[in-house]
């Protein structure tokens, strides 16, 4: 059996978002459409801030379009319907998240993705926290060239926080 060539180029898709001050939102807004993607998302905060995910074409869609399911530490999955983001996790302390996407035009844009929710107790003898987290964007007519990290929390992103992504078709 064959499997021929096999090649993917990933590449930098979109320019990167990096704060200087504090803010709630980190855009992506210059993506090209892209069938598979990666989104890698860190935020720094001093209070409780939460790295949602929107997608959207031409703008961030902020409506009641997504639906996902979150899972912290292995424990019980929880559900979110017609929501305005696709949740991925809430905490005080610093997060960093890795989530892929497919954007396909046709079809539901999905989502799955893992995350260090924070580092719990300094030291080796305590394991960090863990978020694992599945969503979808609910549009069907068109591909995202937009992606933002949300934050619907108390607290803001602080300076340092960034979005970058990644693609391939």
């Amino acid at each position: 059996m064959s499997w021929g060539v096999f090649k993917i180029a990933w590449g930098k898709n979109g320019t990167p978002e990096t704060l200087g001050g504090t803010a709630d939102t980190m855009t992506i807004s210059d993506q090209t459409s892209t069938t598979f993607n990666t989104v890698m998302m860190s935020a720094n905060a001093t209070t409780h801030v939460a790295l949602n995910i929107r997608l959207g074409n031409s703008t961030i869609d902020t409506g009641s379009n997504y639906a996902g399911r979150i899972s912290s530490n292995g424990g019980a999955d929880s559900t979110a319907t017609s929501r305005s983001s696709i949740e991925t996790s809430s905490n005080t302390l610093g997060q960093f998240q890795v989530s892929y996407i497919v954007n396909i035009s046709a079809e539901e844009k999905l989502v799955i993705g893992v995350g260090k929710l924070d580092e719990g107790t300094l030291g080796a003898g305590t394991a960090p926290n863990r978020v694992e987290y599945v969503g979808k964007w609910v549009n069907t007519s068109n591909q995202f060239d937009n992606v933002q990290s949300y934050n619907d929390e108390v607290g803001d992103y602080t300076a340092n926080s960034n979005i970058s992504a990644l693609g391939t078709d």
